[in-house]
């Protein structure tokens, strides 16, 4: 989150001054988790902003104020009060407008367009824009495939960013060649890393900066990725559906496998190494929705002898695969939402994808496990 200090009764906190997608201001006080309001409760929740870690503790919306922990009601009249004085007065260093502008696509729920990026391959991007009207081809695009969407605009990047980060997104691609990364800093606070080209068409990082630009990053900050997978499984399952993996809307799929050019109707074995999987299976099979990615596949090992062939009977392929000691991996190296895991366990084909755990059935198809 985008947070402005203040100082209030000679106490530090932050606060977090925003409007929703559809107009409605919000206004969040966090504090530093070692405060003794929040130390020893267990409800309280972290969040990176860029201060760095705290606690959302209230939170006001149109007039009316809300305690986000449990509080003493001295506590949270204290908290009120931080945010009466942040609305008479507001700080002067507040950020104006003027800043550079970008576009993106949000619909009436406040969810925002987003792309199954290579360089997220565990989570959902959101799509960002410098033109408003490459912002508005998108949006029209996909109207009719996932409803209406409109274009809004921001000229407050961080702001935009840390609301995406904490809503489960994996990160962000700009005009739909430079992914944006989600980091943490030594420090616990929200950086935004941008791989950019030079004019020599050389990859370089951009650092996003409080006032808005990007400069090189130095190499001496460390970085690590923000985010936890759970999030990211749980905000494409938001937006996806309930799905056991994408490409399967509708029920219906074609599976493709590998089989080796002197072995045919046996799976070609491949080491274990393209996903983490549980038990003892060091080797696994390969299952794909088409043969293009199959192809991809091998290509990418340089492999040019190999057959690939049709999966009529899935359930039967995953159990004869299993006795051989194979994991079965559904599209090894593509986007964590097209991919998967099946099992063959106490006579059952389990798959364990980005939604969570299904039962593979030949009369039925998927069925959740819960």
């Amino acid at each position: 989150m985008r947070t402005i200090k203040v100082i209030h009764d000679s106490s530090e906190y932050c606060v977090m001054d925003s409007l929703s997608s559809d107009g409605v201001r919000e206004i969040t006080v966090l504090i530093e988790p070692e405060s003794p309001i929040v130390t020893r409760k267990k409800q309280a929740v972290l969040v990176p902003t860029t201060e760095g870690a705290r606690v959302p503790v209230m939170r006001w919306i149109d007039g009316s104020s809300e305690p986000l922990i449990d509080l003493t009601k001295q506590q949270a009249r204290d908290l009120e009060s931080v945010i009466d004085s942040f609305l008479v007065d507001p700080p002067r260093n507040r950020k104006k407008e003027g800043g550079a502008v970008f576009y993106y696509n949000s619909s009436r729920y406040g969810d925002h367009l987003f792309t199954l990026s290579a360089a997220h391959p565990h989570g959902l991007a959101v799509n960002l824009y410098t033109s408003g009207d490459e912002a508005e081809k998108r949006a029209l695009d996909v109207s009719a495939e996932r409803g209406q969407y409109e274009t809004r605009r921001t000229d407050d990047i961080q702001e935009f960013l840390c609301r995406t980060a904490n809503e489960g997104y994996a990160g962000a691609v700009l005009d739909e060649c430079s992914p944006i990364y989600f980091c943490l800093d030594s420090e616990g606070t929200l950086r935004f890393l941008m791989i950019i080209q030079d004019e020599d068409e050389e990859p370089i990082e951009v650092l996003l900066q409080p006032d808005g630009r990007w400069l090189p990053h130095e190499s001496g900050m460390e970085l690590n990725l923000f985010g936890d997978q759970a999030d990211f499984d749980a905000a494409s399952q938001r937006h996806l559906g309930d799905v056991p993996f994408l490409g399967w809307e509708g029920g219906k799929a074609g599976f493709v496998t590998i089989e080796a050019m002197d072995a045919p109707d046996t799976p070609k074995r491949f080491p274990l190494n393209e996903a983490v999987a549980a038990g003892d299976c060091e080797e696994m099979a390969v299952l794909f929705l088409d043969s293009k990615n199959a192809v991809e596949f091998m290509q990418g090992r340089g492999v040019m002898s190999y057959s690939i062939a049709d999966v009529l009977d899935v359930p039967d392929f995953i159990e004869k695969a299993s006795q051989e000691g194979l994991a079965v991996v559904l599209e090894p190296g593509n986007h964590r939402v097209r991919s998967g895991i099946f099992w063959f366990t106490e006579g059952r084909v389990i798959l364990d994808s980005f939604s969570g755990f299904w039962k593979l059935e030949k009369e039925h198809g998927f069925t959740r496990l819960t």
